[in-house]
């Protein structure tokens, strides 16, 4: 990837036919919209490991999907930098599924092999079905816009003269 690459990847999972696992998807979808400068959004859909081949050189990443949370209310907005100790616990944090390792094992190769950017942040809307063939709840829509708000300022404040 060329040195000139936006500093922001936006990484966004999810399967738009599941319910409010749609979340990722729909911000990404949100996100091509807007002109914002110094960001690249990629859907990865359910293919974690593709997260490797998009990380040289960027000085952050954002992770965008529905999470998991037990406790939490559906529709919850989790913003935290992925690596916090305090950030909320989810429920298939390092889960190995029928699609390959899981984006925290991703995250752990590429700081391995030194390709994992600075900042890593997570935005999850907590999913209360992801049903196949269900729509996307009403509480986790309403975040989509809240979020892609939030990750087109992010964005913007990252691609500011240093």
């Amino acid at each position: 990837m060329p040195n000139d690459c936006p500093p922001l990847l936006v990484a966004a999972y999810g399967n738009e036919m599941a319910a409010d696992d749609a979340f990722g998807p729909l911000v990404a979808e949100a996100l091509r919209t807007m002109a914002v400068a110094g960001m690249e959004v990629v859907s990865l859909g359910m293919q974690p490991a593709a997260l490797l081949n998009h990380l040289a050189d960027r000085r952050a990443v954002c992770v965008v999907d529905a999470a998991l949370c037990e406790g939490m209310p559906d529709g919850t907005l989790i913003e935290a930098d992925f690596f916090d100790a305090a950030r909320p616990s989810l429920v298939h944090d390092a889960a190995l599924s029928t699609h390959g390792l899981s984006v925290a094992d991703e995250l752990d190769l590429a700081e391995r092999l030194g390709i994992c950017p600075s900042q890593v942040w997570l935005v999850a809307a907590v999913a209360g079905s992801v049903e196949v063939g269900q729509p996307i709840g009403d509480r986790v829509l309403q975040r989509v816009s809240v979020a892609t708000q939030r990750i087109a300022a992010w964005a913007s404040r990252l691609s500011e003269p240093t």
